[in-house]
């Protein structure tokens, strides 16, 4: 499965490899197995980590692979970070893609975020007319693709973000 969720670790090893040296300390890199399970790897953090689960800012890349939209998913305490315009400005000054900074209360996005207070969830998605946005082709055989241009879009993105960021 290229996209659901190959394309998640993927764009995390992107950030990892292009975020410089002295900019690392302001973050942390986690990869959650079992979320097709009952997300059980995020909830086994969570539940041991949990002035992470009530505080951290966790940004969960799930299915980035395959699609123009670029979805970030957040609810109301996060967009109230200072850290959020920090991330949109980021995000927005990138190329390539086509980023959507929206609200959780509008959307389903069943994903690892969901075990933290401040949780965003990001998903590349396709667009048609009589459907809208959706996230195509996952748990199928089809589920092949992943752009390198939404890998660099992300990490070009996510680098900015980490880079604006207090250490």
């Amino acid at each position: 499965c290229a996209n659901d969720n190959t394309s998640g670790v993927a764009a995390v090893m992107e950030i990892m490899s292009r975020l410089p040296e002295s900019d690392r300390s302001k973050a942390a890199f986690i990869l959650f197995d079992n979320e097709e399970k009952g997300m059980l790897g995020s909830s086994a953090y969570a539940s041991t980590h949990k002035a992470f689960k009530k505080n951290g800012l966790l940004i969960n890349l799930d299915c980035v692979g395959d699609g123009e939209h670029i979805f970030f998913f957040t609810n109301k305490k996060t967009r109230a970070l200072p850290q959020y315009a920090l991330l949109c400005e980021a995000v927005e000054a990138q190329q390539g893609r086509i980023p959507h900074m929206d609200k959780m209360e509008t959307a389903i996005y069943p994903s690892d975020q969901m075990m933290f207070k401040r949780g965003i969830a990001v998903c590349a998605c396709n667009k048609a007319k009589a459907i809208g946005y959706y996230v195509d082709k996952i748990h199928t055989m089809k589920d092949t693709v992943c752009e390198q241009v939404n890998l660099d879009f992300l990490a070009d993105g996510l680098v900015a973000f980490a880079q604006k960021l207090e250490a």
